[in-house]
């Protein structure tokens, strides 16, 4: 087969023979494919073009004709396939997939592991950016225009169909659970690459922020009385898995129980920490507080689930049911006087206390009932010591002014304070005289106290004797005598 030559088609995408064909055979082949189109030959590797053939009446065997200044021009026609792209999405994002375990004085902490997979779920659609059209001038996209819709996989690319060259945009209209949507659209140009390539993919990569958990706690401890300390940094508090926590495959790593951090406080009482968790069920328990306070038993749940759409940063505070803050309450004990007489150890009622606190304050009086016995209601304790003052006493009893330090510290003591008063007592001296005033016999009656008591007594002839009992004018003394 002998070549003659080579033609071009004009704009309108014809071409015509400059001469007519002499009779005999031929073949139409298209060699090279216009701008924007594919080869036949990359279609089909065994195109080898059309065979025609001219007999000796100038006529066709195949084709059609038609009649042009009264002479036939016979007409064949080839299509050429634009070519074509299709747009390829890819989506990942961070998700849980394993542990690390650390030792503590509170047990194991487990910790979540996240690493990049692929995400499963996410919408996408794909717009015309401008009007698109081949070049043969026919508009196939209006601008704005959806051309396609993409639901993101877990195990490989997704596709669009096969789409004609030119501008499009790609935009995440809704995300996987708890990760943040791509809120801007991404331009994608599907760029002629040749008459040989009949089709290509571009392929575009999402990644997607997981959603980050800012959790905080506030605490309030009550003032210690007198020094106003609140000791903030002996506080800490475990945060608990309250279910079973799975990875993104499904197998749960994490139990029900698990300690997964240990929070402690600043100085002022607060706690804040923002990174990535598992979305799930926790609780909050505190581990330790300061020495004299009570330990809050309370397991505080914790809710942690993705807005939706999913925030960048979801603030999560620990509060009371109330949404008030956590609070640690001192210690509370209670201080028992006993009061009881010196010799007897009889039990002395009506014997009145003040408690003073550290500020020399009174807190409190309390006062011994029939037992002898005298209880305070429940105190705060505290680094420092209250005072017990004795303020009265029975009338016949020496006054103990000597002030009782007591240290409170354990929660709901009772502190035992057993205290005793002395009867009052002295002694007693009598003196006789004569008529003539003459001392005749100093009589010392026997007592225990810090005074002597001197009794004198005296009488004339003529009143030589006086019934028992009887108080004479002349009698005096001095000091208490009970």
């Amino acid at each position: 087969m002998v070549r003659h030559d080579t033609f071009y088609t004009d704009s309108s995408g014809t071409v015509t023979l400059p001469e007519p064909l002499t009779p005999g055979r031929y073949r139409w082949v298209e060699t090279k494919a216009p701008f924007g189109y594919v080869n036949p030959v990359a279609i089909d590797p065994d195109y080898t073009g059309l065979d025609f053939a001219v007999d000796q009446a100038m006529q066709v065997t195949d084709g059609s004709y038609m009649i042009k200044d009264n002479t036939p021009i016979f007409l064949f026609e080839q299509e050429d396939m634009p070519q074509k792209a299709r747009i390829g999405i890819d989506k990942f994002g961070d998700q849980f997939s394993d542990v690390t375990v650390t030792q503590s004085d509170y047990g194991d902490i487990i910790t979540p592991l996240f690493t990049r997979q692929r995400l499963a779920g996410c919408q996408f659609v794909i717009r015309a950016k401008t009007d698109i059209y081949t070049p043969d001038g026919t508009l196939r996209y209006k601008a704005g225009q959806t051309v396609g819709t993409l639901i993101s996989s877990a195990t490989k690319t997704v596709y669009s169909d096969l789409l004609y060259l030119g501008d499009y945009e790609i935009l995440e209209v809704s995300g996987a659970n708890g990760f943040v949507r791509e809120e801007t659209a991404r331009d994608v140009s599907l760029v002629y690459r040749g008459e040989m390539t009949v089709s290509f993919d571009v392929t575009e990569t999402f990644d997607n922020r997981r959603g980050q958990v800012e959790l905080t706690l506030e605490k309030q401890m009550e003032a210690m009385p007198g020094s106003g300390d609140k000791p903030y940094h002996a506080v800490k508090y475990g945060l608990y898995a309250a279910q079973d926590l799975t990875d993104y495959l499904g197998n749960a790593q994490i139990r029900k129980g698990d300690l997964m951090e240990i929070i402690t406080l600043g100085d002022t009482g607060k706690y804040s920490s923002q990174k990535a968790m598992v979305w799930g069920e926790y609780y909050v328990k505190e581990l330790a507080t300061g020495e004299l306070y009570q330990l809050d038993q309370t397991e505080y749940p914790v809710s942690i689930w993705p807005d939706t759409p999913t925030k960048v940063v979801k603030t999560i505070a620990v509060t009371e049911p109330d949404g008030k803050s956590l609070t640690n309450m001192l210690n509370r004990a209670r201080i028992k006087v006993i009061k009881t007489d010196g010799e007897t150890k009889t039990p002395l009622p009506g014997v009145t206390f003040e408690v003073i606190g550290s500020d020399a304050k009174v807190v409190t009086s309390i006062v011994t009932g029939e037992d002898g016995t005298a209880e305070t209601g429940l105190l705060p304790v505290s680094n420092q010591p209250y005072i017990i003052w004795e303020k009265s006493t029975l009338k016949e009893y020496v006054l103990d002014d000597t002030p009782r330090e007591i240290l409170l510290t354990e929660h709901e003591k009772v502190y035992e304070l057993a205290l005793e008063n002395v009867k009052i007592r002295g002694r007693i001296r009598i003196f006789k005289f004569t008529d003539k005033d003459t001392p005749v016999r100093t009589r010392r009656l026997p007592g225990r106290c810090s005074e002597s008591t001197t009794l004198t007594e005296s009488w004339s002839r003529k009143s030589p004797a006086a019934p028992m009992g009887t108080r004479f004018p002349e009698i005096s003394s001095t000091g208490n005598i009970p």
